[in-house]
């Protein structure tokens, strides 16, 4: 059955400003109140035998152990987002994974956002997604509350390019003041990788160079991460990866359409795989997390308490 997301009121881009009214917050039901089921799987934006693979692996994962949402994190239209009459696109990448019947919670990546910083790109994908009902994404960044966990789901390009710009500020009010058990931040740049891009504020070697660097993504999540949040989720890198560092769980699904190739291995690394596939998650009393391959094969499977703070 789809789930039909209540309409909400679109937000300005504000690129370039600073953040001037909170996002918004919904609120979804889960299966179970005490427990919430998801899958995550980014950079799915191109079509192909990959893709579909991909997609209907998704599905028999959430047909076998349930799914009360499905995670996108950003580049979810290759190569420059939604350009003009082209939302159709974006509709033909996401149409395999509706018919798992769970709402699509969607973040914009770095090629949702154009070459560089295209802010029409990204108000059209806004756009697109106020037509379906079963795609979140009332706003670049907002919250949503499912069972018990509260996800943060925040722009990274806008950080990547331009500096928190104040929203840093919001993503510590909420993590800090939320009640919910579980504590989850959405976005699509890596904070700790072991892909090509690699950790923020080092992205691909770079240093010297804040843009380059990543280091506005650093400024706005890092410190709130690691102190505040359980898991932080991402793609970027094309690889699925489970990484715990500074007291958090970092998983790292970018392996929706292609892959690129682990470039270290870490102590921080739980585990990783260069293939293509989506990572399984649940949280209740305890995070259970599952790397399933493109044919639904469940690689690993691991168990862990949640991060006592």
């Amino acid at each position: 059955m789809r789930a039909v997301i209540p309409a909400l009121p679109l937000i300005a881009l504000g690129c370039g400003a600073a953040l001037s009214e909170p996002p918004p917050s919904i609120t979804l039901p889960t299966a179970n109140p005490s427990t919430l089921r998801a899958v995550l799987v980014g950079d799915i934006g191109r079509t192909g035998a990959n893709h579909q693979r991909v997609a209907d692996s998704v599905r028999s994962v959430c047909a076998m152990r349930g799914c009360d949402l499905i995670l996108f994190p950003g580049d979810n239209l290759y190569p420059r987002g939604v350009q003009e009459g082209e939302a159709h696109l974006l509709e033909e990448i996401l149409a395999p994974y509706t018919a798992a019947g769970a709402p699509l919670m969607l973040v914009l990546g770095n090629h949702d956002w154009g070459h560089g910083f295209d802010k029409s790109a990204a108000q059209r994908q806004l756009d697109a997604a106020r037509e379906h009902d079963e795609w979140v994404l009332p706003s670049l960044d907002y919250e949503v509350n499912a069972g018990p966990a509260m996800l943060l789901a925040v722009d990274t390009t806008r950080a990547f390019w331009d500096g928190p710009r104040g929203r840093e500020r919001w993503v510590h009010e909420r993590l800090t003041s939320s009640e919910s058990p579980w504590k989850v931040v959405l976005g699509h740049h890596t904070l700790r990788s072991d892909g090509p891009h690699g950790d923020a504020g080092h992205y691909e070697g770079w240093t010297g160079v804040p843009w380059m660097s990543g280091n506005g993504v650093v400024k706005m999540l890092e410190q709130n991460v690691c102190e505040h949040a359980d898991l932080y989720l991402a793609g970027h890198d094309h690889s699925r990866q489970w990484l715990m560092d500074c007291g958090t769980h970092f998983l790292v699904s970018g392996a929706g359409a292609s892959t690129t190739e682990l470039m270290r291995d870490r102590s921080i690394r739980q585990w990783g795989t260069a293939s293509l596939g989506s990572i399984w998650f649940e949280l209740g009393t305890e995070l259970t997390v599952a790397f399933y391959d493109d044919r639904a094969n469940l690689e690993q499977e691991f168990r862990s308490p949640r991060p006592s703070r």
